[in-house]
């Protein structure tokens, strides 16, 4: 079982009883594929294993669900809230939180979604009202936000 050098590769070696895929016979072979394959899932790990994946695909496709409510508004089907001067307020909340040392920069992000989520469901609770924008900022609470924001 010694090494012996490869042959066109400068100073690498290799295991002499470790035979190759592309070089192994039949018999070999079967003995190789048995060592790669791995055991069949049970019922229980493969129902586990698709309800992670099914949470993990809608949790990524759903930060796209904004694309097609934003071309239906678009065609005039839907009444969409003001998308941007939400995210601007949110980005402003992000930054005063900071800032302030009230939220580690590590968690901004998922804390602005939240925000930003909030601020849809008071606008859709309120009834897509015109003035929904200007009823909120003109809470006391929200007004340092509304004000960065340039709203």
């Amino acid at each position: 079982d010694a090494l012996v050098p490869m042959s066109g590769v400068h100073g690498a070696v290799h295991h002499r009883s470790t035979p190759l895929v592309c070089m192994a016979r039949p018999r070999q072979y079967a003995k190789i594929a048995r060592v790669i394959e791995s055991p069949k899932p049970s019922p229980e790990l493969k129902k586990k294993q698709n309800a992670i994946g099914a949470f993990v695909g809608v949790a990524y496709f759903a930060q796209f669900a904004i694309i097609p409510y934003a071309m239906l508004a678009r065609l005039g089907l839907v009444k969409a809230p003001p998308l941007n001067t939400f995210t601007d307020i949110t980005n402003a909340a992000m930054d005063q939180a900071i800032a302030g040392g009230e939220l580690q920069p590590l968690v901004a992000t998922a804390w602005a979604q939240a925000f930003w989520v909030e601020l849809f469901k008071e606008y859709y609770s309120s009834g897509q009202a015109d003035d929904f924008v200007a009823t909120w900022c003109a809470a006391a609470e929200h007004a340092a936000y509304c004000s960065a924001a340039g709203v």
